[in-house]
């Protein structure tokens, strides 16, 4: 009897030497599947801890790490993180972070959507920071309390 999209059982496919077990012609052989590739690494993906500074803007970062991606203490950052969601901060160095870990404060991990220890942030060298020549400061009516006065004279004037 003829098999589905085969020839008849017991017959050799043209060209097998009669060593080879023989396969039927038309029938499926599953090779088996190669090794995945390993990706290479990226260099400026790093996974995110909590920072141990006190400062909001500082990323902590491993020396060697830092060497590696060519940034100097006081350089300014661009980080990327999930979602989209990017950030600057300003590299420190510091020995507590591994080399492929990066410390960010909570704030500065909320700004780069980093939700929990162990997400990734990209790291880019961002040297055209502009310095910002205003700041608007309102405060909220709640936040106030019982203030009576001139707000901007007494408090926020220097």
């Amino acid at each position: 009897s003829r098999l589905r999209g085969g020839s008849s059982p017991g017959t050799q496919v043209q060209g097998a030497t009669p060593d080879e077990p023989s396969r039927k012609a038309g029938s499926r052989v599953l090779e088996p599947a190669p090794e995945p590739k390993a990706k290479p690494p990226v260099p400026h993906r790093l996974s995110m801890v909590p920072s141990t500074s006190d400062d909001v803007s500082a990323v902590l970062m491993h020396k060697k790490k830092m060497k590696e991606l060519e940034l100097f203490e006081a350089d300014t950052v661009l980080l990327k993180g999930r979602f989209g969601m990017e950030t600057v901060g300003v590299v420190t160095p510091s020995k507590d972070v591994a080399k492929d870990q990066i410390g960010l404060s909570p704030a500065t991990a909320r700004n780069a959507g980093c939700r929990r220890e162990g997400d990734r942030v990209k790291v880019y060298a961002c040297p055209d920071i502009k310095a910002g020549t205003r700041v608007h400061l309102q405060p909220f009516g709640d936040t106030v309390g019982d203030f009576e006065g001139d707000l901007a004279g007494d408090v926020l004037e220097p």
